[in-house]
């Protein structure tokens, strides 16, 4: 959950279609997320807190960066084009 394949695409879909990449990081710091809240189940105990704490806060921050570019700059939808009818 901490290291996402998403990761990998991220990049490249943030230079190629904004508003998805705004959705994918946000569901990469969810998914980030849950990592803490399972550390805490005890069958499923890891000593992994460091690991979490060094990646978490990461995943969050790409996540309200993406988010606040969104809100500052939003994609902006190709023009229809319209086409006499008849021509």
């Amino acid at each position: 959950l901490l290291l996402n394949p998403l990761c990998l695409v991220l990049p490249a879909l943030w230079w190629r279609a904004p508003r998805i990449a705004c959705y994918v990081a946000i569901l990469i710091a969810a998914s980030a997320l849950i990592s803490p809240i399972i550390r805490v189940l005890p069958d499923l105990y890891q000593s992994n807190l460091a690991f979490i704490a060094l990646t978490l806060p990461v995943h969050l921050i790409v996540a309200v960066l993406a988010w606040r570019r969104e809100k500052r700059f939003p994609a902006r939808l190709p023009a229809a084009e319209t086409t006499a009818v008849g021509s």
